[in-house]
C-alpha cells in the first residue's frame, strides 16, 4: 500500500502527469462558476473591450495591420478556436489549448504564404493573431486570460502553452 501511494505521488508530481492534469480539470470545472469572472472590474473591462472589438471588426483590414492580404477563410479555424476557448471550455488547460491551436493555425497559414526561406517570426504572427482576436471577439476575453493565468498550475505553463500565453 505504501509503495502504491508513493508511485501515485510520484506520478502526480511528474510534469504533464495525467493524474495532476485530470485533478486540475476536475476541480476547475466544478469551481468554474464560483471563480470565473467574479471581479466586477474585470466584467466591466470585458464588456467595454467586447464593444470595441465589435466596432473594430467592421473596419479592420490586413492592410491596417501591415499584413499581406490573404483569404480570410484561411483563418476561420483559428477564429473558431478562439471562440470555443471562451464559450465551450471551463478547464484552464482546455482554454489554453484553444489559444495554442489558434496560434498553430496562424503559423501554418503564414508558413504556406511565406515566399522566402526565413522562418515565421513573432512580427508576422502577432498582427494575424490580433486580426483573429478582433474577428472572433471572444466573450470575456480578459476574464479568460486572467482565469488561465490564475488557475493553470505554473509548472504546467513551461510547456508549449506558455510560449503563446
Amino acid at each position: 500500500t505504501n509503495r502504491l501511494l508513493q508511485e501515485l505521488s510520484d506520478a502526480q508530481s511528474a510534469p504533464g502527469s495525467l493524474v495532476s492534469e485530470g485533478f486540475e480539470k476536475f476541480i476547475m470545472v466544478k469551481l468554474h462558476e464560483k471563480v470565473f469572472a467574479v471581479d466586477p472590474d474585470v466584467r466591466s473591462r470585458d464588456k467595454k473591450l467586447h464593444a470595441k472589438l465589435r466596432l473594430m471588426r467592421t473596419w479592420l483590414t490586413f492592410k491596417d495591420l501591415e499584413v499581406p492580404s490573404i483569404e480570410p477563410q484561411l483563418l476561420d479555424l483559428a477564429i473558431a478556436q478562439l471562440d470555443s476557448m471562451a464559450n465551450q471550455y471551463k478547464a484552464p488547460k482546455d482554454k489554453l489549448v484553444c489559444v495554442v491551436n489558434a496560434c498553430k493555425v496562424i503559423g501554418n497559414v503564414l508558413t504556406r504564404l511565406r515566399t522566402s526561406s526565413s522562418p515565421t517570426s513573432a512580427d508576422d504572427m502577432l498582427p494575424m493573431l490580433i486580426w483573429c482576436v478582433v474577428q472572433a471577439n471572444p466573450e470575456n476575453l480578459i476574464a479568460n486570460i486572467e482565469y488561465m493565468r490564475a488557475f493553470r498550475h505554473p509548472s504546467k505553463l513551461i510547456e508549449e502553452e506558455n510560449y503563446w500565453s
